[in-house]
């Protein structure tokens, strides 16, 4: 094994990660965004960075590759929950409420009367509102699963279409800002983001905690593209990946009520998972992952004692890592 394969496993994914941060910086700058970090805001990251360095020691490596794209996605929260802020505090744009509303009723649906439905059945709201709750969850058993099955291909898979995703519904959310049903409809006891969003969108005293950051995005609804996301991550995990494809279909359908969103929310959120499918199946023709161990093997070793054919994976029994179908997907 090099030490090129135990250094890092997502080289390409790090280094948009890089660009984000890069891109929070120089934007902070530009609109005088003050972030307020402390010694907590980094505990848990230096905590899976110590696991993964004690995996690593013991030859672990697929808990060694959990712990990397646990540290991945904490740091990917971090810059694009800051990234997100920042998108709405340079939304200048009046608020899309209206058209927004008048869209979903074109649809014939009818936000308040779905909410009310929910609000009367206490078994179905406690349920659908865990099922929201679940995305960080989710985020954990994703990278347990993918990781100890060795679905390096997999694990890269989801994390660029997530990746990709919080850029497009950031972008979205400043070119067209919008509160939300919670705010349109006066609801009660929801929509504590509604705070954050107005003082974003009052452009005055940007200073804010990393830890108290929040979802500030309302079009397109990230929660859709996540929901969307993990099924598809997952599809190949068995048992799992079933149980993921349940749990992801309550989550979707727990997005208006749970989440303040209108359906059009819902339903660009889903065109932008879509799209990001597209894109980073893209990226992988134009930023294939080839670590070093990889182009080492290519030249001095023979080929893997088993190939994929097209829409069958196969094993590379050189790292232990499950090869992807030979259509990437």
């Amino acid at each position: 094994m090099t030490a090129a394969k135990r250094l890092c496993n997502f080289p390409v994914e790090w280094g948009g990660l890089v660009l984000v941060a890069l891109a929070d910086l120089v934007w902070a700058h530009a609109i005088h965004f003050h972030l307020v970090t402390g010694t907590r805001d980094f505990l848990l990251i230096a905590i899976v960075l110590a696991l993964m360095g004690v995996a690593r020691g013991l030859k672990a490596e697929r808990a060694a590759l959990v712990m990397e794209y646990f540290c991945l996605s904490l740091v990917t929260t971090a810059a694009y929950g800051v990234f997100s802020y920042l998108a709405m505090a340079s939304a200048y744009g009046p608020l899309r409420d209206g058209p927004f509303l008048a869209a979903d009723r074109a649809l014939g649906f009818d936000w308040p009367a779905l909410y009310r439905w929910i609000m009367a059945r206490p078994g179905l709201a406690l349920t659908l509102q865990l099922l929201y709750a679940s995305m960080l969850a989710q985020g954990l058993i994703a990278g347990v699963v993918l990781g100890m099955r060795g679905e390096r291909h997999d694990m890269r898979v989801l994390f660029r279409i997530i990746f990709i995703a919080s850029f497009i519904c950031c972008i979205g959310a400043m070119l067209a800002p919008a509160l939300g049903p919670y705010q349109v409809f006066h609801i009660q006891g929801r929509g504590a983001f509604l705070i954050d969003m107005k003082h974003l969108l009052s452009h005055r005293n940007l200073t804010f905690r990393l830890r108290e950051l929040t979802g500030v995005i309302s079009f397109p609804s990230f929660h859709a593209v996540v929901a969307l996301a993990y099924a598809w991550g997952l599809r190949r995990a068995g048992l799992m990946g079933m149980a993921m494809l349940g749990i992801n279909a309550g989550m979707f359908l727990s997005i208006p009520a749970f989440g303040g969103h209108y359906l059009v929310d819902v339903i660009a959120g889903s065109g932008v998972m879509l799209l990001s499918l597209v894109l980073t199946y893209l990226s992988f023709i134009c930023l294939p992952p080839l670590p070093a161990h990889a182009r080492e093997r290519a030249t001095t070793s023979p080929p893997p004692a088993r190939f994929a054919h097209e829409g069958e994976p196969g094993l590379d029994q050189a790292s232990g890592e499950t090869v992807p179908a030979a259509n990437g997907f």
